[in-house]
């Protein structure tokens, strides 16, 4: 419910209009002349005002001048009443500061409609964030009695929910225990002043963004000044108007609840960013296991395999102290090694005897087939999935291929890689060898057997492996192959 000023010195006029407001479900405060809405405007606060032109001594417009020139009362809407709907007429009323125009004699679809666009829909936006309508919460902290108790008067008739406390050390308490939506403070206090308070208030990311009105009885720039610097959001000089700090508590309120919604708004942006990256990295890995089942049927490694690279991988990036996001980007990408198997005919891959040298040259284009079907992904995963599939037969010592990398030019995804592959390989059974214990698997990589040696190998990743191979075994016999 709005509360209306209807400025009329005609009685039938102004019995019209009230009956039309009421009817609209507003209140109504009446002034028959200039001088009077003036003096009601400043008291009264009221949410619209119903201006009639043609006023007894100073006119309509003459007041809407001086209402907006206030601070006071320069926020309050306008709506311009006349009876003489001249050409121009709409033009005085809006350089005069009114809001609107309405012509006599009233309609209520017209009056009805002036009323939502110029105070129903503001208001709406103003409480936005405050949808239970609940009482917004003030702190007056003063250690004068009389001025809390005066400030109290003040706000409890707005509809305000207002608690006081004496002291800077109470304040504090208070709004740790129940946070207010805004707080007026006293500048001038024994014990913790005004400005520790607000500074201490400001510097909490709890309580940050508590607006803070600070009232003084000194007119100071300088005090200004100082409380500016501790983050004091605005001034009342003692003794406080009412119309004053009504307008300034209105104001301040406002501006939180645009923060409000701001924050609101990010936070849920939040939610949903994490969310739909929740999702995208689901997908992405379905897509990663459905191509990694694929490149099953055209191997003899197992389900079990590709498990057991998977933790490898990221039990060695852990050993060597990798991120977090570097983990589990290898957990993910390591399983896509051998996608490029695909590529390769039934009649290599799956070949008894011995490779001749162009079976093997052939054999060998897996890697650069495997980088070549995930080069054009976007996601981390496969990004990386394809750094490994090119480069994972890569040797720190230069004798590995597709293109004879060696050291640091071989990216670390795929050192690590190598080494986990080579340890699997050597404790699965393959058609050309039985499988190897754990013991004589880390040995050859250790000291090497002639065809394994330890210089294939990045001495770092290799001191991680050395230092602790029993985490390789417990691994290995956890996904044991199920055939």
């Amino acid at each position: 419910m709005a509360r209306i000023l209807i400025v009329e010195d005609n009685p039938m006029n102004m019995e019209l209009a009230t009956l039309l407001v009421e009817k609209a479900g507003h209140s109504v405060i009446q002034a028959k002349d200039a001088q009077s809405g003036l003096h009601k405007s400043r008291t009264e606060l009221p949410d619209l005002i119903l201006m009639d032109v043609q006023l007894p001594g100073m006119s309509g417009l003459e007041a809407a001048v001086l209402l907006k020139a206030s601070p006071e009362t320069k926020s309050i809407p306008i709506i311009a009443l006349t009876a003489l709907a001249m050409s121009g007429d709409e033009e005085l009323c809006l350089a005069a500061g009114c809001d609107d125009y309405i012509s006599k004699p009233l309609r209520y679809k017209v009056l009805w409609a002036a009323v939502e666009k110029h105070v129903i829909q503001p208001q709406s936006l103003n409480r936005i964030t405050d949808m239970n309508n609940r009482p917004r919460k003030i702190l007056i902290v003063d250690d004068e009695h009389l001025n809390r108790e005066l400030l109290k008067v003040m706000l409890e008739y707005e509809g305000y929910l207002i608690k006081t406390v004496n002291s800077g050390e109470e304040a504090l308490k208070s709004v740790e225990q129940d946070p207010p939506d805004l707080i007026l403070l006293d500048i001038m206090m024994p014990g913790l002043n005004g400005n520790r308070v607000a500074g201490r208030l400001k510097h909490n990311p709890e309580t940050m963004f508590i607006p803070i009105i600070m009232v003084t009885s000194i007119d100071d720039h300088s005090a200004k000044l100082t409380a500016l610097k501790v983050g004091a959001d605005d001034f009342l000089t003692k003794p406080v108007d009412r119309a004053e700090i009504i307008l300034r508590v209105r104001n301040m309120l406002r501006l939180k609840d645009y923060n409000d919604l701001l924050s609101g708004y990010n936070n849920k942006l939040e939610v949903q960013v994490k969310e739909r990256t929740v999702k995208l990295e689901n997908a992405y890995k379905e897509t990663i296991m459905t191509m990694v089942s694929a490149a099953e049927f055209k191997d003899e490694e197992t389900g079990a395999h590709v498990r057991r690279i998977a933790h490898y991988s990221y039990l060695l990036g852990r050993l060597l102290g990798l991120s977090k996001k570097m983990n589990k980007a290898l957990f993910y990408a390591s399983p896509m090694h051998d996608i490029g198997k695909i590529g390769i005919s039934d009649a290599i891959l799956f070949k008894k005897t011995p490779f001749t040298p162009q079976e093997r040259e052939t054999m060998n284009t897996h890697s650069a087939i495997g980088a070549k079907i995930l080069q054009k992904g976007d996601s981390p995963f496969i990004k990386m999935g394809a750094e490994i599939a090119l480069n994972h037969h890569e040797r720190w010592d230069g004798t590995g291929y597709p293109n004879g990398l060696s050291g640091e030019d071989i990216p670390l995804s795929a050192r690590i890689m190598a080494l986990c592959d080579v340890y699997d390989a050597l404790r699965s059974k393959r058609s050309y060898k039985p499988a190897f214990s754990h013991e004589k698997s880390v040995k050859i990589i250790i000291e090497g057997d002639g065809r394994t040696m330890p210089e294939h190998f990045d001495p770092r990743v290799l001191a991680a492996f050395s230092a602790h191979p029993e985490n390789f075994e417990k691994v290995y016999e956890k996904y044991k192959d199920d055939r």
